[in-house]
Protein backbone atom coordinates (compact mmCIF):
# COMPACT_ATOMS: atom_id res chain seq x y z
CA UNK A 1 0.00 0.00 0.00
CA UNK A 2 1.05 3.58 -0.54
CA UNK A 3 1.03 6.44 1.89
CA UNK A 4 2.59 9.88 1.87
CA UNK A 5 5.95 8.34 2.69
CA UNK A 6 5.91 6.18 -0.44
CA UNK A 7 5.34 2.48 -1.16
CA UNK A 8 3.12 0.42 -3.41
CA UNK A 9 -0.59 0.10 -4.01
CA UNK A 10 -2.77 -2.47 -5.72
CA UNK A 11 -4.60 -0.45 -8.38
CA UNK A 12 -7.49 -1.59 -10.56
CA UNK A 13 -8.32 0.14 -13.86
CA UNK A 14 -11.87 -0.40 -15.15
CA UNK A 15 -12.75 0.16 -18.81
CA UNK A 16 -15.38 -0.79 -21.40
CA UNK A 17 -13.14 0.04 -24.34
CA UNK A 18 -10.76 -1.95 -26.50
CA UNK A 19 -7.91 -2.04 -24.01
CA UNK A 20 -5.22 -3.02 -26.50
CA UNK A 21 -5.62 0.20 -28.53
CA UNK A 22 -6.70 2.57 -25.72
CA UNK A 23 -3.58 4.72 -25.54
CA UNK A 24 -4.75 6.87 -22.60
CA UNK A 25 -5.58 3.88 -20.41
CA UNK A 26 -2.36 2.07 -21.30
CA UNK A 27 -0.19 5.16 -20.75
CA UNK A 28 -1.70 5.82 -17.33
CA UNK A 29 -1.53 2.15 -16.31
CA UNK A 30 2.10 1.86 -17.39
CA UNK A 31 3.00 5.10 -15.59
CA UNK A 32 1.67 3.82 -12.28
CA UNK A 33 3.21 0.38 -12.67
CA UNK A 34 6.57 1.96 -13.50
CA UNK A 35 6.20 3.91 -10.24
CA UNK A 36 6.15 0.59 -8.38
CA UNK A 37 2.43 -0.09 -8.09
CA UNK A 38 0.69 -3.38 -8.88
CA UNK A 39 -1.75 -2.57 -11.70
CA UNK A 40 -4.56 -4.74 -13.10
CA UNK A 41 -7.00 -3.79 -15.86
CA UNK A 42 -10.61 -5.04 -15.80
CA UNK A 43 -12.59 -4.88 -19.02
CA UNK A 44 -14.71 -6.76 -21.51
CA UNK A 45 -14.24 -8.48 -24.83
CA UNK A 46 -16.73 -9.60 -27.40
CA UNK A 47 -16.78 -13.36 -26.88
CA UNK A 48 -19.51 -15.65 -28.23
CA UNK A 49 -19.04 -18.01 -25.28
CA UNK A 50 -19.12 -15.36 -22.53
CA UNK A 51 -15.90 -16.61 -20.95
CA UNK A 52 -13.66 -14.92 -18.39
CA UNK A 53 -10.13 -14.59 -19.76
CA UNK A 54 -6.82 -13.05 -18.74
CA UNK A 55 -4.21 -11.37 -20.89
CA UNK A 56 -1.10 -9.22 -20.68
CA UNK A 57 -0.06 -6.11 -22.60
CA UNK A 58 3.51 -4.96 -23.12
CA UNK A 59 3.47 -1.18 -23.21
CA UNK A 60 6.17 1.44 -22.62
CA UNK A 61 8.46 -1.09 -20.96
CA UNK A 62 5.76 -2.48 -18.66
CA UNK A 63 3.83 -5.76 -18.74
CA UNK A 64 0.26 -5.00 -17.71
CA UNK A 65 -2.17 -7.64 -16.44
CA UNK A 66 -5.78 -7.66 -17.65
CA UNK A 67 -8.97 -9.54 -16.77
CA UNK A 68 -11.82 -9.70 -19.28
CA UNK A 69 -15.38 -10.89 -19.20
CA UNK A 70 -16.79 -12.13 -22.47
CA UNK A 71 -20.03 -10.57 -23.69
CA UNK A 72 -21.98 -12.42 -26.36
CA UNK A 73 -23.63 -9.95 -28.72
CA UNK A 74 -25.60 -10.11 -31.94
CA UNK A 75 -24.59 -7.74 -34.73
CA UNK A 76 -27.90 -8.36 -36.48
CA UNK A 77 -29.82 -6.81 -33.58
CA UNK A 78 -30.16 -3.03 -33.69
CA UNK A 79 -29.81 -2.47 -29.94
CA UNK A 80 -27.07 -4.99 -29.22
CA UNK A 81 -24.78 -2.33 -27.73
CA UNK A 82 -27.38 -1.26 -25.18
CA UNK A 83 -27.90 -4.80 -23.96
CA UNK A 84 -24.17 -5.52 -24.06
CA UNK A 85 -23.48 -2.51 -21.81
CA UNK A 86 -26.26 -3.56 -19.46
CA UNK A 87 -24.78 -7.04 -19.20
CA UNK A 88 -21.30 -5.65 -18.60
CA UNK A 89 -22.49 -3.26 -15.91
CA UNK A 90 -24.35 -6.06 -14.13
CA UNK A 91 -21.15 -8.12 -14.28
CA UNK A 92 -19.12 -5.14 -13.10
CA UNK A 93 -21.27 -4.58 -10.03
CA UNK A 94 -21.08 -8.25 -9.04
CA UNK A 95 -17.33 -8.49 -9.64
CA UNK A 96 -16.48 -5.28 -7.81
CA UNK A 97 -18.73 -6.19 -4.87
CA UNK A 98 -16.77 -9.42 -4.51
CA UNK A 99 -13.22 -8.22 -5.28
CA UNK A 100 -12.81 -4.44 -4.91
CA UNK A 101 -11.83 -4.76 -1.24
CA UNK A 102 -8.66 -6.50 -2.48
CA UNK A 103 -7.45 -3.24 -4.07
CA UNK A 104 -6.20 0.01 -2.55
CA UNK A 105 -7.43 2.22 -5.39
CA UNK A 106 -9.56 1.96 -8.50
CA UNK A 107 -9.51 4.17 -11.59
CA UNK A 108 -12.71 4.11 -13.65
CA UNK A 109 -12.78 5.32 -17.25
CA UNK A 110 -15.93 7.21 -18.28
CA UNK A 111 -19.39 7.09 -16.72
CA UNK A 112 -20.23 3.64 -18.13
CA UNK A 113 -17.89 2.22 -15.49
CA UNK A 114 -17.57 5.22 -13.19
CA UNK A 115 -21.10 5.36 -11.78
CA UNK A 116 -21.24 1.72 -10.71
CA UNK A 117 -17.64 1.75 -9.51
CA UNK A 118 -18.37 4.81 -7.36
CA UNK A 119 -21.24 2.98 -5.64
CA UNK A 120 -19.06 0.00 -4.70
CA UNK A 121 -15.98 2.09 -3.85
CA UNK A 122 -18.05 4.11 -1.39
CA UNK A 123 -19.04 0.90 0.43
CA UNK A 124 -15.52 -0.55 0.48
CA UNK A 125 -13.86 2.83 1.19
CA UNK A 126 -11.52 2.22 -1.76
CA UNK A 127 -9.80 5.30 -3.18
CA UNK A 128 -11.45 6.24 -6.47
CA UNK A 129 -10.01 8.14 -9.43
CA UNK A 130 -12.56 8.97 -12.12
CA UNK A 131 -11.07 9.62 -15.56
CA UNK A 132 -13.40 11.37 -18.03
CA UNK A 133 -12.19 10.49 -21.51
CA UNK A 134 -15.45 11.83 -22.95
CA UNK A 135 -18.19 13.65 -21.03
CA UNK A 136 -21.09 11.27 -21.70
CA UNK A 137 -24.04 13.72 -21.90
CA UNK A 138 -22.38 15.47 -24.87
CA UNK A 139 -21.23 12.44 -26.86
CA UNK A 140 -24.57 12.19 -28.69
CA UNK A 141 -27.54 14.44 -29.29
CA UNK A 142 -29.61 12.67 -26.63
CA UNK A 143 -33.26 13.42 -25.77
CA UNK A 144 -33.33 15.96 -22.96
CA UNK A 145 -34.82 13.54 -20.40
CA UNK A 146 -32.02 11.04 -21.01
CA UNK A 147 -29.32 13.71 -21.04
CA UNK A 148 -30.46 14.92 -17.60
CA UNK A 149 -30.16 11.37 -16.27
CA UNK A 150 -26.64 10.96 -17.63
CA UNK A 151 -25.63 14.35 -16.18
CA UNK A 152 -26.85 13.08 -12.80
CA UNK A 153 -24.70 9.95 -13.13
CA UNK A 154 -21.68 12.08 -14.01
CA UNK A 155 -22.26 14.47 -11.10
CA UNK A 156 -22.67 11.65 -8.57
CA UNK A 157 -19.51 9.93 -9.80
CA UNK A 158 -17.44 13.13 -9.62
CA UNK A 159 -18.76 13.97 -6.15
CA UNK A 160 -17.86 10.49 -4.90
CA UNK A 161 -14.42 10.21 -6.50
CA UNK A 162 -11.37 11.32 -4.55
CA UNK A 163 -9.95 12.73 -7.80
CA UNK A 164 -11.54 13.46 -11.17
CA UNK A 165 -9.32 13.64 -14.26
CA UNK A 166 -10.23 15.63 -17.37
CA UNK A 167 -8.29 15.88 -20.62
CA UNK A 168 -8.32 19.66 -21.17
CA UNK A 169 -8.79 22.90 -19.28
CA UNK A 170 -11.91 23.63 -21.37
CA UNK A 171 -13.67 20.68 -19.78
CA UNK A 172 -13.83 22.56 -16.50
CA UNK A 173 -16.67 24.55 -18.10
CA UNK A 174 -18.23 21.50 -19.72
CA UNK A 175 -18.74 19.55 -16.49
CA UNK A 176 -20.41 22.40 -14.61
CA UNK A 177 -22.27 22.31 -12.21
CA UNK A 178 -20.52 19.14 -11.01
CA UNK A 179 -18.59 19.46 -7.76
CA UNK A 180 -15.59 17.09 -7.87
CA UNK A 181 -13.61 16.78 -4.66
CA UNK A 182 -10.33 17.31 -6.52
CA UNK A 183 -9.82 17.99 -10.23
CA UNK A 184 -6.73 17.55 -12.40
CA UNK A 185 -6.00 17.88 -16.12
CA UNK A 186 -4.16 14.99 -17.79
CA UNK A 187 -3.71 15.89 -21.44
CA UNK A 188 -3.81 13.22 -24.17
CA UNK A 189 -0.12 13.70 -24.83
CA UNK A 190 1.85 10.97 -26.61
CA UNK A 191 4.67 9.05 -24.97
CA UNK A 192 7.95 10.94 -25.07
CA UNK A 193 9.44 9.65 -28.32
CA UNK A 194 12.97 9.74 -29.76
CA UNK A 195 11.31 10.15 -33.17
CA UNK A 196 10.27 13.66 -32.14
CA UNK A 197 13.71 14.83 -31.03
CA UNK A 198 15.20 15.25 -34.51
CA UNK A 199 14.30 18.60 -36.05
CA UNK A 200 13.38 18.41 -39.72
CA UNK A 201 14.65 20.48 -42.61
CA UNK A 202 11.60 21.92 -44.38
CA UNK A 203 11.83 22.66 -48.10
CA UNK A 204 9.91 25.87 -48.88
CA UNK A 205 10.03 25.05 -52.61
CA UNK A 206 8.40 21.60 -52.44
CA UNK A 207 5.41 20.99 -54.71
CA UNK A 208 3.84 17.77 -53.36
CA UNK A 209 2.48 17.36 -49.83
CA UNK A 210 1.64 14.27 -47.79
CA UNK A 211 -1.20 14.40 -45.27
CA UNK A 212 -1.41 11.77 -42.52
CA UNK A 213 -4.36 10.90 -40.29
CA UNK A 214 -4.20 8.06 -37.76
CA UNK A 215 -7.19 7.68 -35.48
CA UNK A 216 -10.84 6.74 -35.27
CA UNK A 217 -12.58 6.58 -38.64
CA UNK A 218 -15.91 7.68 -37.26
CA UNK A 219 -18.50 10.36 -38.10
CA UNK A 220 -18.13 14.00 -37.07
CA UNK A 221 -14.41 14.06 -37.97
CA UNK A 222 -14.89 15.49 -41.48
CA UNK A 223 -13.22 12.47 -43.07
CA UNK A 224 -15.29 12.24 -46.28
CA UNK A 225 -14.68 15.96 -46.77
CA UNK A 226 -10.94 15.50 -46.23
CA UNK A 227 -10.84 12.67 -48.76
CA UNK A 228 -12.76 14.75 -51.29
CA UNK A 229 -10.39 17.70 -50.87
CA UNK A 230 -7.33 15.51 -51.40
CA UNK A 231 -8.74 13.67 -54.41
CA UNK A 232 -9.39 16.97 -56.21
CA UNK A 233 -5.86 18.35 -55.78
CA UNK A 234 -3.08 16.41 -57.51
CA UNK A 235 -0.34 17.90 -55.31
CA UNK A 236 -1.81 16.19 -52.22
CA UNK A 237 -1.57 12.60 -51.00
CA UNK A 238 -3.25 11.04 -47.96
CA UNK A 239 -2.18 8.21 -45.66
CA UNK A 240 -4.82 6.96 -43.22
CA UNK A 241 -4.77 4.35 -40.46
CA UNK A 242 -7.41 3.29 -37.96
CA UNK A 243 -10.76 1.57 -37.85
CA UNK A 244 -14.39 2.61 -37.83
CA UNK A 245 -17.32 3.44 -40.07
CA UNK A 246 -15.20 5.00 -42.83
CA UNK A 247 -12.49 2.35 -43.13
CA UNK A 248 -14.04 0.81 -46.27
CA UNK A 249 -14.31 4.27 -47.81
CA UNK A 250 -10.55 4.80 -47.47
CA UNK A 251 -9.70 1.23 -48.51
CA UNK A 252 -11.78 1.65 -51.68
CA UNK A 253 -10.24 5.07 -52.38
CA UNK A 254 -6.77 3.53 -52.11
CA UNK A 255 -7.64 0.98 -54.78
CA UNK A 256 -8.62 3.61 -57.33
CA UNK A 257 -6.06 6.32 -56.52
CA UNK A 258 -2.37 5.66 -55.75
CA UNK A 259 -2.22 8.94 -53.80
CA UNK A 260 -4.51 7.44 -51.13
CA UNK A 261 -3.05 4.84 -48.77
CA UNK A 262 -5.06 2.99 -46.11
CA UNK A 263 -2.89 1.10 -43.62
CA UNK A 264 -5.59 -0.52 -41.48
CA UNK A 265 -4.92 -0.61 -37.74
CA UNK A 266 -1.34 0.17 -36.72
CA UNK A 267 0.26 -0.40 -33.28
CA UNK A 268 0.50 2.66 -31.06
CA UNK A 269 4.29 2.54 -30.99
CA UNK A 270 4.37 3.03 -34.78
CA UNK A 271 2.12 6.11 -34.89
CA UNK A 272 4.83 8.74 -34.35
CA UNK A 273 7.07 7.16 -36.95
CA UNK A 274 4.34 7.27 -39.60
CA UNK A 275 3.31 10.82 -38.68
CA UNK A 276 6.95 11.87 -38.88
CA UNK A 277 6.75 11.21 -42.66
CA UNK A 278 3.87 13.68 -43.06
CA UNK A 279 4.03 17.22 -44.35
CA UNK A 280 0.66 18.04 -42.76
CA UNK A 281 -1.36 16.49 -39.92
CA UNK A 282 -5.09 17.00 -39.37
CA UNK A 283 -7.49 16.93 -36.39
CA UNK A 284 -10.89 17.70 -37.91
CA UNK A 285 -13.39 17.39 -35.05
CA UNK A 286 -16.78 18.78 -36.04
CA UNK A 287 -18.03 21.05 -33.19
CA UNK A 288 -21.64 20.32 -34.15
CA UNK A 289 -21.12 17.53 -31.61
CA UNK A 290 -20.89 19.39 -28.30
CA UNK A 291 -18.20 17.10 -26.94
CA UNK A 292 -15.91 18.23 -29.76
CA UNK A 293 -16.01 21.80 -28.44
CA UNK A 294 -14.05 20.48 -25.46
CA UNK A 295 -12.07 17.72 -27.18
CA UNK A 296 -8.43 17.00 -26.50
CA UNK A 297 -7.37 15.31 -29.78
CA UNK A 298 -4.34 13.06 -29.72
CA UNK A 299 -3.47 14.50 -33.14
CA UNK A 300 -3.06 17.98 -31.65
CA UNK A 301 -0.44 16.80 -29.16
CA UNK A 302 1.31 14.54 -31.66
CA UNK A 303 1.62 17.45 -34.09
CA UNK A 304 2.93 19.70 -31.32
CA UNK A 305 5.55 17.16 -30.25
CA UNK A 306 6.67 16.56 -33.84
CA UNK A 307 6.44 20.21 -34.90
CA UNK A 308 4.19 19.36 -37.85
CA UNK A 309 1.86 21.80 -39.65
CA UNK A 310 -1.65 21.10 -38.31
CA UNK A 311 -5.14 21.76 -39.66
CA UNK A 312 -8.05 21.86 -37.19
CA UNK A 313 -11.70 22.80 -37.33
CA UNK A 314 -12.45 26.27 -35.96
CA UNK A 315 -13.92 26.25 -32.42
CA UNK A 316 -13.09 22.57 -31.84
CA UNK A 317 -11.21 21.65 -28.68
CA UNK A 318 -7.59 22.92 -28.51
CA UNK A 319 -7.93 24.87 -31.80
CA UNK A 320 -7.61 28.13 -29.86
CA UNK A 321 -3.91 27.34 -29.33
CA UNK A 322 -3.37 27.59 -33.09
CA UNK A 323 -5.12 30.96 -33.19
CA UNK A 324 -3.34 32.25 -30.09
CA UNK A 325 0.19 31.48 -31.33
CA UNK A 326 -0.33 31.68 -35.09
CA UNK A 327 0.90 28.23 -36.13
CA UNK A 328 -1.07 25.75 -38.25
CA UNK A 329 -4.48 26.76 -39.58
CA UNK A 330 -8.17 26.45 -38.70
CA UNK A 331 -11.04 26.00 -41.12
CA UNK A 332 -14.73 25.19 -41.50
CA UNK A 333 -16.23 21.73 -41.91
CA UNK A 334 -17.11 21.58 -45.61
CA UNK A 335 -14.94 20.01 -48.30
CA UNK A 336 -14.28 23.48 -49.75
CA UNK A 337 -13.33 24.82 -46.29
CA UNK A 338 -10.88 21.98 -45.71
CA UNK A 339 -9.35 22.41 -49.17
CA UNK A 340 -8.90 26.12 -48.42
CA UNK A 341 -7.34 25.37 -45.03
CA UNK A 342 -4.85 22.96 -46.58
CA UNK A 343 -3.95 25.53 -49.21
CA UNK A 344 -3.38 28.23 -46.58
CA UNK A 345 -1.02 25.88 -44.74
CA UNK A 346 0.88 25.17 -47.95
CA UNK A 347 1.08 28.86 -48.87
CA UNK A 348 2.97 29.63 -45.66
CA UNK A 349 5.40 26.73 -45.89
CA UNK A 350 8.32 29.15 -45.68
CA UNK A 351 7.30 29.57 -42.01
CA UNK A 352 7.03 25.86 -41.18
CA UNK A 353 10.51 25.57 -39.66
CA UNK A 354 9.98 28.58 -37.36
CA UNK A 355 6.52 27.33 -36.36
CA UNK A 356 7.89 23.84 -35.65
CA UNK A 357 10.37 25.27 -33.14
CA UNK A 358 7.60 27.22 -31.40
CA UNK A 359 5.30 24.17 -31.30
CA UNK A 360 7.95 21.98 -29.72
CA UNK A 361 8.76 24.63 -27.12
CA UNK A 362 5.10 25.01 -26.11
CA UNK A 363 4.66 21.25 -26.06
CA UNK A 364 7.56 20.68 -23.69
CA UNK A 365 6.43 23.49 -21.39
CA UNK A 366 2.68 22.73 -21.28
CA UNK A 367 1.85 19.26 -22.52
CA UNK A 368 4.69 16.72 -22.48
CA UNK A 369 3.84 13.24 -21.21
CA UNK A 370 6.57 13.46 -18.57
CA UNK A 371 4.62 16.37 -17.01
CA UNK A 372 1.39 14.33 -17.13
CA UNK A 373 3.13 11.33 -15.55
CA UNK A 374 4.25 13.44 -12.62
CA UNK A 375 0.71 14.77 -12.07
CA UNK A 376 -0.64 11.21 -12.02
CA UNK A 377 2.07 9.97 -9.65
CA UNK A 378 1.41 12.89 -7.31
CA UNK A 379 -2.31 12.04 -7.14
CA UNK A 380 -1.64 8.46 -6.06
CA UNK A 381 1.15 9.59 -3.76
CA UNK A 382 -1.44 11.67 -1.89
CA UNK A 383 -3.55 8.66 -0.93
CA UNK A 384 -3.29 7.37 2.59
CA UNK A 385 -3.39 3.72 3.61
CA UNK A 386 -6.93 2.39 4.08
Amino acid sequence: MLNKLGGTMKILFVSTGHVDDDSRLLKESATLQAAGHDVTILGWREDPHGRMTTDTFDFDGQTLKAIFTGIKISYSFKYFKVFAFMRFEAFLYRWLSKHLHEYDAVQACNVHTGYITSKVAKKTKTKLVYDIFDYAPDTRNYPEWYRKMVVHWENVTMATADWTLICSEDRRRQIEPAKPQHLAVIYNSPLDSPVATNAEAFDPTQKDFKIVYIGGLSPYRCLPELLGAVEKKSALSLTVAGQGQYQDMFADAGKRDPRIQYLGVVPYDQVNGIEKTADILVALYDPVLKNHLYASPNKFFEAMELGKPLLMIEKSGMSDWLIKYGFGAVCGTSEADIADGLQRLIDKRQNWAKEATLMRQIYQKEFSWSLMQQRLRDIYQSFEVK
